[in-house]
């Protein structure tokens, strides 16, 4: 069966407080057994993001660009119930950042084994052009399982 994706609405913030948090909604027809994934993308590392009651940290990524702009990207995930809301994500720095955050859900996901290859600051891939992205870092994914989805976030 192949995967599909249900996006909820783009949460974003250029005040938010770390501790107050982004409330982050998923897809309205997200049901139970999908596979939900939250990216949130904030500028600035200092502190870390609180992992929601409920999901599970996959990875938080701090980087600074060549450019010298500093960021942190949370991934968490976790299987649907029977009826999902929204989320609030928080952050242990209180400092006032610009802040998104949205919640896909898949549809589809292989239940007993749903990672193929986690990310890490490797697969990160930086460019100024977006007519022209520089994607070299996502030929280093090596999947391990046939037909794999390659799953990609992008902050702006």
């Amino acid at each position: 069966m192949a995967i599909t994706t249900r996006v909820g609405t783009v949460a974003q913030s250029s005040s938010r407080v770390g501790t107050t948090g982004l409330a982050i909604t998923p897809h309205a027809s997200t049901t139970t057994n999908d596979f939900m994934l939250l990216f949130s993308h904030r500028n600035d590392f200092s502190g870390d993001f609180d992992t929601p009651s409920g999901w599970t940290r996959l990875t938080a990524i701090s980087k600074t660009t060549t450019s010298g702009t500093r960021f942190q990207t949370g991934i968490f995930y976790k299987w649907a119930g029977a009826s999902e809301s929204a989320v609030t994500l928080t952050h242990t720095d209180a400092t006032a950042e610009e802040w998104s955050g949205v919640i896909v859900s898949y549809v589809g996901v292989d239940l007993t084994t749903p990672f193929d290859v986690t990310p890490t600051t490797s697969h990160y891939a930086e460019y100024t052009d977006k007519a022209s992205p520089n994607v070299d870092a996502f030929n280093t994914i090596t999947t391990v399982t046939v037909g794999a989805m390659v799953v990609c976030f992008e902050a702006v």
